[in-house]
């Protein structure tokens, strides 16, 4: 750690906050949610560059800890409370430790056990603190914010440097994991602006949708263009003020459409050539490559965490010109399959299909006058 930051204006700011947030999170643990979702949100996007000793002396576990730890301070306030959703969480994380170990592999020596069971530990603390559609809208607000911060920091940077594209950090951030997390906002945002009671929360949230578009497209990322465009078409299908959401796009079109590079134009029709663009046949190769590991290691699949480095042999030997060493496979399905086989694929998929399950309100005349229930599921089944 350089201890010299700490002595610097961003070091003094950064102490003063770790304060504040250490008592808040004694005296109200929810607060510990927003304060690890912010570390999580900021990390390669902003922190690693602008102070990196926030993750060199580990915030996010400190916080983690102490959040847990003032959980059970307040237990009377914020019972146990257990489902399927969180059973399946750590019954992902058992089969992931297994995989390594089926393989051959150290198991806690990578870092995907150790971050998995973060997340797993974060998605615990979620469930035990967020009571109520309240403490989710102000959640889901916090996320919106966070990324409307990282892409007007990004358009800044794309803007006054001349780059090719906007990312608000280049060394860390890989540019299609931004736009499809600007993708996910989209929906979250927008709703959060149509359900808002104050002129001024229905303009941000407006506000934050639209940079949200804006985002995607500076990426010039192909797959957050895809997803933007199905969370796009999940809202006119869901919503009931359907030609709100139209009017917003066909703005959206009028403006942003005649700007488009002829490079961003390019690289969208590449996909009519795509056998002899190297990106994607690079992601068929390793596609193929995951296929072959299936094939051969069915069950528990060759190790969570571990694809990267022993996809070169399995890579057909006419596809090796498209890969280089270290890439990843660009299906998160095969992934989850090659990697942990069949077992973690099915648990995998259980957790995707829960998730969806968990975002459909079917016995509507029960809830009429929870309305925000039903927005709230809306939002988070067209992010997911």
């Amino acid at each position: 750690v350089n201890i010299e930051l700490f002595f610097s204006k961003r070091g003094i700011l950064i102490l003063i906050l770790v304060l504040i947030g250490i008592v808040s999170v004694l005296r109200k643990p929810k607060t510990g949610v927003g304060i690890i979702l912010s570390l999580v949100i900021l990390r390669e996007g902003f922190f690693l560059e602008w102070f990196p000793p926030v993750y060199d002396l580990h915030l996010p576990q400190v916080f983690i800890i102490l959040t847990l730890v003032s959980w059970l301070f307040h237990s009377n306030k914020y019972p146990l409370r257990i489902n399927w959703d969180i059973l399946l969480m750590f019954l992902f994380f058992v089969v992931i430790c297994y995989s390594r170990h089926n393989f051959g592999t150290p198991v806690f020596e990578h870092k995907i056990p150790n971050e998995f069971f973060r997340e797993v530990v974060i998605f615990f603390l979620v469930v035990q603190l967020l009571r109520d559609p309240k403490d989710l809208r102000n959640i889901l607000w916090l996320i919106a914010g966070l990324h409307l911060f990282l892409e007007l920091r990004a358009y800044y940077f794309y803007k006054t440097m001349h780059l090719p594209i906007a990312l608000p950090g280049y060394k860390y951030l890989n540019r299609n994991g931004f736009a499809n997390s600007l993708a996910m906002v989209f929906p979250i945002a927008y709703i959060l602006s149509r359900t808002a009671t104050h002129k001024a929360a229905k303009f941000l949230g407006i506000f934050i949708a639209v940079w949200c578009i804006i985002g995607v497209i500076l990426t010039y990322s192909r797959g957050g263009l895809v997803a933007l465009t199905i969370g796009i078409l999940a809202l006119v299908f869901f919503e009931r003020r359907r030609w709100k959401i139209i009017g917003v796009i066909l703005l959206l079109s009028i403006l942003i459409l005649p700007r488009l590079s002829e490079k961003y134009i390019n690289r969208i029709k590449s996909i009519e050539t795509y056998t002899e663009d190297t990106s994607a046949m690079g992601r068929v190769s390793t596609n193929h490559a995951a296929i072959d590991m299936v094939k051969e290691y069915p069950l528990f699949g060759v190790g969570a965490g571990n694809f990267n480095d022993v996809f070169f042999s399995f890579i057909p030997p006419e596809e090796l010109k498209w890969v280089r060493e270290g890439k990843s496979v660009h299906n998160v399905i095969l992934q989850a399959v090659s990697e942990t086989g069949f077992v973690g694929g099915i648990i995998f998929l259980l957790l995707v299909l829960k998730g969806f399950k968990n975002t459909f309100i079917k016995r509507y005349k029960k809830i009429n006058k929870h309305e925000k229930y039903r927005d709230l599921a809306l939002m988070l089944r067209i992010a997911l």
